[in-house]
């Protein structure tokens, strides 16, 4: 069983396994709090994906600043990127990418954006490539968005109109090495 994850139950009759009843539902324990370094994608990764990693330190928390080392593929986020409890003590997440394109952050689904950072706090990225073949928005900031860094990465827009780096209500800061494109 994986660390807080939701599985269903189902419990059958000894001598008639075709009677079921449930589903009953349970959330594992997190293995968290997380702090220290932790590696994202392939086989021997700590976390098979950049989602997973994420939906990990949202539920189960910091207690240390944590970095995320991409171990070089196409990446996604499904949901909105936000405060990772422990932020409040300035524990810092970094995602990091292998090197020189070797990290992609693609779109997913019908969103116009390919990361959404809602009330995110205290967040690097660094070395990513934002691929916008099929989205509008690199990074969308927004609700609050504090002290986020994004460091040597690239978007290469493909139509009139692409944003890279797109904020509202926010407080960021953009450090030397953003490359932006088209």
């Amino acid at each position: 069983l994986q660390s807080n994850t939701l599985y269903d139950l189902y419990i059958s009759d000894y001598c008639d396994t075709s009677l079921k009843t449930g589903p009953f539902t349970f959330r594992t324990d997190c293995y968290g709090p997380f702090g220290g370094d932790y590696t994202v994608g392939g086989p021997l990764a700590d976390f098979p994906t950049l989602d997973r990693a994420i939906e990990q330190l949202k539920f189960c928390g910091l207690n240390n600043s944590v970095r995320l080392l991409l171990q070089g593929g196409n990446h996604f986020v499904t949901n909105p990127l936000g405060g990772f409890y422990g932020f409040q003590l300035g524990y810092t997440v970094s995602i990091i990418g292998s090197g020189y394109l070797g990290d992609t952050l693609q779109k997913v689904g019908t969103r116009k954006e390919i990361l959404n950072l809602w009330g995110a706090k205290k967040l690097i990225l660094k070395n990513i490539y934002f691929d916008m073949s099929n989205a509008e928005i690199a990074v969308w900031m927004h609700k609050g968005c504090k002290d986020i860094v994004i460091d040597s990465c690239m978007a290469v827009l493909h139509n009139f109109g692409d944003v890279a780096f797109y904020g509202s209500e926010v407080n960021y800061n953009l450090s030397l090495g953003l490359n932006v494109s088209n």
